[in-house]
């Protein structure tokens, strides 16, 4: 059996990191914590040290708890500067505390580490194909981006290189040569795997349930409330949403230069539903700054207007049959499906956000549709009881925007 030329065989720990961890994707949050200290830990030595040390370090800093290390006092420092478990470098020690600080904040942003940490490679493992280990770069252009966020965000010891040989051993990248066996293109993924490569965090809306204050920053459904004083409500369109962005729990990076969305939607959509791209139909006005707004009082004619209530979501994933799932990972979710290992409603979709929603998924009623990866998906507008917004039979409009170009797509379906 065939391995990449680095592994010291005679070393049984060693082959065992080789064969079972090294390239193989990690999304376990104490476990990416635990793997970027150590990767520091490493600076200036070879992670054949600190992998003989790994026991230590984890007796000495609690399993890696960030929740307990950032309660660390000087006088605990000051006993795992004299640990012979670990590497005794001052720095390198405090690292671990600022880190975990660090991270908890990451967390209580993202909703999850691996959320974030994945989204440098769009949370996909990238596969190389290097017929030798003289091939492997020590950084890469998403390493160096990596290591400048990494450190704007709070953590230390998180150069490029450092990022690079990080992303390696937690799977973000496989590296393995080709004529090593564990160069399978994938090693075979489990349901958590699966699960923690598709889910994507999202703001949904609660209609109603508050004391309506028309305050800014108060979001709506058949209602737009605010304006430019040279913007007049558009002829022939309804008011359906007044949307604000600024200060959601999440908002997708393509809307996150944009502060407040108002729509309005034609009278005469309904009857062109099926049409492949109803964005002649809509007027959406984007506005990045909230200075010199007024107040309007535009109200649907037929859509009873309520406040909504934003609430973050962390589990959002996408329709079987609705797009956003990668090759590779239908690939998987086939293949335990064929072996009845997984049924995707069951043990992958935790729930079907079907409400008003920014970011996640389009959840579709029928199959998906996708404008490309220049059209991220971005806001779902649905039928609405409270409201009396119903789009033919519990429908949903699906808006896709193109930062670059400043351009919407818009699609419809329904039962």
């Amino acid at each position: 059996m065939k391995r990449c030329e680095w592994v010291k065989l005679e070393e049984p720990l060693y082959v065992e990191y080789h064969d079972k961890e090294w390239g193989v994707p990690v999304y376990d949050d104490q476990h990416l914590f635990e793997m970027l200290c150590l990767e520091g830990a490493q600076a200036g030595l070879s992670w054949w040290t600190i992998l003989q040390k790994r026991k230590g370090y984890r007796a000495a800093f609690d399993q890696f708890d960030a929740s307990k290390i950032i309660l660390y006092t000087e006088d605990k420092l000051e006993e795992l500067r004299q640990d012979t478990r670990i590497v005794r470098n001052k720095l390198k020690i405090a690292s671990v505390v600022s880190n975990a600080q660090a991270f908890l904040k990451i967390q209580e942003k993202y909703g999850s580490f691996s959320h974030y940490i994945w989204g440098f490679v769009d949370h996909q493992p990238i596969v190389n194909e290097w017929s030798s280990i003289a091939e492997v770069p020590v950084t890469t252009e998403i390493s160096d981006r990596m290591s400048k966020q990494l450190k704007k965000d709070g953590f230390k010891f998180v150069g490029s290189t450092i990022c690079y040989s990080y992303m390696q051993a937690i799977g973000m990248v496989n590296d393995h040569v080709t004529d090593c066996f564990c160069h399978t293109g994938g090693l075979m993924m489990n349901i958590d795997e699966i699960k923690a490569q598709l889910v994507r965090q999202a703001t949904i809306f609660a209609t109603g349930g508050i004391r309506p204050t028309h305050d800014l920053l108060e979001s709506w459904i058949g209602f737009v409330g605010w304006s430019l004083p040279e913007e007049q409500r558009p002829k022939e369109f309804q008011p359906l949403a007044t949307l604000f962005l600024k200060e959601l729990p999440f908002v997708p990076e393509s809307l996150q230069s944009i502060e407040l969305l108002t729509v309005f939607i034609h009278e005469e959509i309904f009857h062109h539903l099926i049409e492949d791209d109803l964005s002649r139909f809509f007027e959406i006005r984007v506005y990045t700054s909230l200075k010199g707004l007024i107040q309007r009082n535009w109200q649907h004619d037929h859509i009873r207007a309520f406040p909504l209530m934003p609430k973050l979501i962390v589990n959002d994933y996408p329709s079987w049959d609705g797009g956003g799932i990668p090759c590779e990972v239908e690939d998987e979710i086939l293949r335990l499906e064929n072996d009845e290992e997984l049924d995707y409603f069951d043990d992958i979709v935790e729930e079907i956000y079907a409400v008003h929603k920014i970011g996640g998924y389009p959840a579709f009623c029928q199959s998906g549709h996708d404008y490309g990866e220049d059209y991220p998906f971005v806001l779902q507008i649905a039928s609405d009881e409270k409201a009396y917004f119903n789009i033919v039979d519990s429908g949903n409009f699906y808006f896709f925007f193109n930062p670059t170009l400043k351009e919407w797509r818009v699609h419809c379906d329904f039962y």
